[in-house]
């Protein structure tokens, strides 16, 4: 049952006041008898006549007023007017869409700490560690001086670390780790409780087991598009080791066997990067396997298949890449590149034998959960993001978040440039070198949008060769590329990213590259999703600084592959090629929805199958 703290009747009178409480905060800041002391009283004194009547909007007013007061003196920021919408926007339960750069961090932690000092435990979800330990230390200073206890959550930190840090008021951690946590209490608990025990959470009273989350109150999640739709694709699984399916041999000798076969002949292409064995090459399998090549049949034509796939389908830099002698996937859809996910046994193991790595063990699966399921089980869920509108109608239909658009602080003053097409990789490759050049010429920062690894180390290998120097992030490192990102601001500086490169992380400008013409993002093609356009173009223009954006699109481009339209797209007119493929990325969208609805179906029935067994 979801439970805000105020309704949307309420928020939208707090909003027509909110002039009137930032200036009243200013005030008391300035005036001569302010004490930090007693505003740390007055609070208390207003969170408690709110929980005594939550139906007077003039109470909840007294409470803005005093935490914006405390912000102003703690961390010298007053939240602007479209801050104080994302602000109530989150406390009635709902998602605001806030553009790049108009503080999103600090109207999470303003929330967080009203929804703390009325009582309310929250966690903070963001979309990596580094995030959320960044904000954790900025914003530590604002919790402590209103004697609201806090924590984060880290990938190394201990079981005791952690239970420590949820018995916290406010937690910061990312969407993954709180997840995991939750499906680790479900596995320990399981073993000791029935299924009605657990969802009656009569296992709180067991004092011998506690688990590590024992109350989903409220949940804040930033760049929440990100969070729940973008990794609620996968479902987070913990794997337990068990014995090999398949031996080196049977491996190395599937391998070989796959880099033998030729491409028309032994293999035909089903759909773009998806192939399958001709006739002939069927008979050659068949030939291999009665050489008693393997001991079970049907076991050998799925590792051969396996390796079909790792040799012609899977490429290095663009659909994994290699982090510490370790596979890490990429998602198409965002970019976004994960070492804790692995492809199915089989497959997994012949990618590795492929590179020249070492084998992981084979392993199945002991537990798995869904975003949804997760953050379904909150009283009170909200968040924001800077591109929302897309998927506003998943985000109600599954989490049962409406979305509200936050006007911009200051009006937007980015220019599109301009939308150049091309027919080849090549020359699309020669218009980024010149448009490049140009732009660098006039030392105006620019930031180079590409979809891969792949495509951004051979642009930045490009521009390197050409005397421009180039920082080239990819998805690998949240940390370093957050810093990186936030240089990319600098006068003459060229940045290529992938799309969640850095994302979370403001791009301010200098005083040099504002009189330039600010930021110039150029955007190597669309992606996948009009959201990930939207980022990338977004980090222009922050706050009304002046920036702009150009878009280089080839006809070779990846997002034509699967398209019915691939065969004609040469002789589409360039008038219909941008409208084309926006309706591509709304279908591109589409399927993405559908398989994480097929998801969420199949969990759901998973789990009636898993409890009608245990009851039996």
């Amino acid at each position: 049952m979801t439970r805000p703290l105020i309704t949307h009747t309420q928020a939208k009178r707090l909003i027509k006041s909110s002039p009137q409480i930032i200036e009243s905060a200013k005030n008391r800041c300035q005036s001569p008898s302010f004490s930090l002391v007693d505003l740390q009283e007055e609070i208390v004194g207003a969170s408690y006549l709110w929980r005594t009547d939550k139906k007077s909007t003039q109470n909840m007013f007294w409470v803005l007023e005093c935490l914006f007061a405390m912000s102003s003196e703690i961390l010298n920021m007053v939240p602007y007017p479209s801050q104080v919408k994302g602000i109530l926007s989150i406390l009635s339960g709902r998602l605001a869409e806030m553009q790049t750069g108009e503080g999103k961090s600090l109207v999470a932690a303003l929330s967080a700490a009203i929804l703390a000092i009325t009582g309310r435990t929250v966690h903070v979800a963001t979309v990596n560690d580094y995030l959320a330990d960044r904000d954790y230390i900025e914003f530590k200073p604002l919790f402590s001086a209103l004697k609201i206890s806090s924590a984060v959550i880290l990938q190394p930190h201990s079981e005791t670390e952690r239970k420590a840090a949820y018995r916290k008021s406010v937690v910061y951690a990312s969407g993954r780790e709180l997840i995991f946590d939750h499906l680790r209490d479900i596995m320990e608990i399981g073993h000791r409780h029935s299924p009605a025990q657990i969802a009656s959470q009569k296992i709180l009273s067991d004092k011998t087991l506690r688990p590590l989350i024992e109350d989903f109150d409220c949940c804040i999640v930033d760049e929440a598009d990100s969070v729940l739709i973008d990794e609620a694709s996968t479902p987070c699984v913990i794997s337990l080791p068990t014995r090999a399916i398949f031996s080196t041999s049977e491996l190395e000798t599937a391998l070989e066997f796959a880099q033998t076969l030729r491409a028309k002949t032994d293999l035909i292409e089903i759909t773009p990067g998806a192939f399958a064995l001709s006739e002939y090459g069927t008979r050659r399998v068949e030939q291999l396997i009665s050489e008693n090549k393997y001991p079970d049949h049907l076991i050998a034509r799925e590792l051969l298949n396996f390796a079909i796939t790792a040799i012609y389908s899977l490429r290095r830099d663009k659909d994994y890449v290699i982090v510490d002698r370790k596979i890490g996937l990429v998602d198409r859809l965002t970019g976004r590149v994960s070492v804790e996910r692995a492809y199915q046994t089989g497959l997994q193991q012949l990618i590795e034998l492929k590179e020249g790595l070492e084998l992981s063990p084979t392993r199945e699966n002991a537990g798995r959960l869904t975003y949804q399921q997760f953050f379904q089980k909150y009283r009170a869920l909200s968040g924001m993001t800077g591109t929302a509108k897309e998927v506003q109608y998943e985000l109600k239909s599954v989490y049962r978040l409406k979305t509200s658009v936050i006007p911009p602080h200051r009006p937007d003053a980015k220019k599109c440039n301009s939308v150049h097409f091309c027919q080849t990789q090549k020359q699309k490759l020669e218009r980024i070198l010149v448009e490049s050049t140009e732009i660098h010429k006039r030392m105006q920062p620019i930031l180079i949008g590409v979809e891969s690894v792949e495509l951004a180390q051979q642009i930045g290998n490009l521009l390197e060769q050409n005397g421009l120097s180039a920082r080239v992030i990819d998805g690998l490192d949240d940390s370093s590329e957050a810093e990186i990102v936030a240089e990319a601001g600098k006068a003459g500086s060229i940045t290529v990213a992938t799309p969640v490169a850095g994302r979370g992380t403001d791009i301010k400008i200098d005083d040099k590259a504002r009189s330039c013409g600010g930021l110039h993002v150029l955007l190597t093609g669309v992606q996948f999703s009009r959201r990930i356009d939207r980022q990338f173009i977004g980090r222009s223009g922050r706050q009304g600084d002046p920036g702009s954006f150009s878009i280089i699109i080839s006809d070779d481009d990846l997002i034509w592959k699967n398209s019915k339209l691939k065969a004609f797209r040469y002789a589409i007119p360039n008038s219909l090629k941008l409208r084309l493929l926006k309706n591509i990325q709304n279908k591109n969208e589409r399927v993405s929805q559908r398989n994480r609805q097929k998801l969420v179906k199949q969990e759901a029935k998973r789990m009636q199958q898993m409890t009608f067994r245990k009851k039996r």
